[in-house]
């Protein structure tokens, strides 16, 4: 993750927790493509919770001026758009397995 990658030092902590939650939205999605129904909407929710984690940390990175307002917004517009997916995709598991 580039954002990462330009984290000042001092800030390496919130960086890794960055780095760690980016990973487990994409494994988390990849492994829910592997399940059905209520597992899947499970695993969604999941990988979702931690697209809310990385647009939290960035957030704070903001704060703490390890990231600028641009790359911010940039990255909190997308996050908004992928977790209405996800959200979306858990809600048509849920039913599929109903």
């Amino acid at each position: 993750m580039a954002v990462v990658a330009r984290v000042p030092r001092g800030r390496g902590s919130l960086a890794a927790q960055l780095d760690d939650a980016s990973a487990s939205v994409v494994l988390n999605l990849a492994e829910a493509m592997g399940r059905w129904g209520a597992d899947r909407a499970r695993t969604l929710r999941i990988s979702r919770g931690s697209l809310l984690e990385v647009d939290a940390a960035l957030g704070a990175l903001e704060r703490r001026r390890g990231c600028d307002a641009e790359t911010r917004a940039r990255c909190h517009g997308l996050a908004v758009r992928l977790a209405a997916m996800l959200t979306g995709l858990a809600a048509a598991a849920e039913r599929a397995g109903a």
